[in-house]
């Protein structure tokens, strides 16, 4: 799914956004029953998973995946989800400098956090 997230980013089309599509459908299909991949608490799965799929939204319009909007809400809700989180306009600014090629994601707001 990552690859998709970057050929959507890189490339935005037709092509790029159906590939990201299919893998979104599967992992609502994975989902399915779950809160979190590994089930009911969050596993190393989700939090490795979570940095590009929290911004996904930027890119597409997540809420016709109803169990990805359910997962990205358990996330969300989760402590050292809640405590590593970013505002949505450090997001923003990322997906604009890497669309123009000079992605700062080290620098986006790192005087505001400290």
């Amino acid at each position: 799914m990552i690859p998709a997230f970057y050929k959507v980013l890189r490339n935005p089309g037709p092509e790029a956004s159906e590939e990201l599509d299919k893998h979104l459908v599967a992992f609502e299909q994975e989902l399915k029953d779950k809160t979190f991949i590994g089930g009911a608490n969050p596993s190393m799965a989700d939090y490795l998973m979570w940095p590009w799929l929290e911004r996904l939204y930027l890119l597409t319009d997540v809420s016709r995946l109803p169990v990805f909007s359910a997962w990205c809400a358990a996330m969300s809700d989760v402590p050292a989800v809640k405590e590593c989180s970013y505002p949505v306009e450090w997001h923003k600014k990322f997906i604009e400098g890497y669309n123009v090629g000079k992605p700062e994601s080290q620098l986006v707001g790192i005087e505001e956090k400290a």
